[in-house]
């Protein structure tokens, strides 16, 4: 799956998500934004479009125990929805 963003645009929620990270998990968001900006996202990150009710939104790995969910909206700008560790995260994305 390809997709690019030309700019991000952070939620309310995942700007709170973002400053609760460690400074680690902090540069693998700062990594997928860049390959998200490029067309090139690893396929390691397991990018997938979620179904039913969020068919609209993308979930990423960022590592292991890490996602990052986002939407794109108006063809070039990413939405950044939430970020942080996958247990519980699929509740609310």
């Amino acid at each position: 799956m390809s997709l690019r963003a030309k700019s991000t645009e952070p939620s309310p929620s995942f700007k709170k998500d973002f400053n609760t990270l460690p400074e680690k998990i902090k540069k693998l968001v700062d990594e997928f934004v860049q390959e998200l900006f490029g067309g090139n996202i690893k396929s390691s990150r397991k990018l997938k479009k979620l179904d039913g009710k969020y068919s609209h939104v993308y979930s990423a790995r960022l590592n292991l125990h890490y996602r990052i969910t986002f939407e794109i909206r108006e063809k070039d700008r990413a939405w950044l929805r939430r970020v942080g560790p996958r247990e519980n995260f699929y509740k609310n994305p």
